[in-house]
């Protein structure tokens, strides 16, 4: 059975507005929607968030609206600046598996068992396979996570 969003999906419609392939749950701040932009941003922090609460399972911080995870707070802003900041200005993808990477590159090199969550509807699929993180250290993570990013982009192109 294949696990729900295996990619999560921005493009960037003719008006410069941005969708998404999944709903925005939490809000730090009530006023400050998601978004993916070019400099570091609230808007940009909450996007992580929200990347972040859909691949981790646990739910013990009240944000202004909705509910995810403190390990989703604490690290908002570092994935933010390593895989959205270089995001492509278009369409991007961003492949689960990279995310979980990600994470576990920072929390010591494992995601315990239980933290994925399966709980999120399944969204479209495009198939870009990210290698098993192995021994790679958190630069060789990043990279690969942008460079999912980027392939992604050109595929859609």
């Amino acid at each position: 059975m294949p696990r729900p969003h295996q990619e999560f999906r921005c493009r960037i419609d003719r008006a410069g507005r941005q969708h998404f392939n999944f709903a925005q749950r939490v809000w730090l701040y009530r006023s400050v929607p998601m978004a993916c932009t070019r400099t570091p941003s609230t808007a940009m922090v909450t996007l992580a968030v929200n990347l972040l609460t859909m691949v981790l399972a646990e739910r013990d911080y009240r944000a202004a609206v909705g509910t995810t995870c403190r390990r989703a707070v604490t690290l908002a802003s570092k994935f933010a600046e390593d895989c959205l900041l270089t995001a492509p200005d278009g369409s991007w993808v961003m492949p689960r598996d990279a995310i979980e990477a990600w994470i576990r590159s920072r929390t010591g090199g494992h995601v315990s068992p239980g933290t994925v969550s399966r709980r999120e509807p399944a969204g479209q699929r495009l198939r870009i396979r990210q290698p098993p993180v192995g021994r790679r250290g958190p630069a060789r993570v990043r990279a690969a996570a942008q460079l999912a990013i980027r392939a992604a982009s050109v595929m859609e192109g």
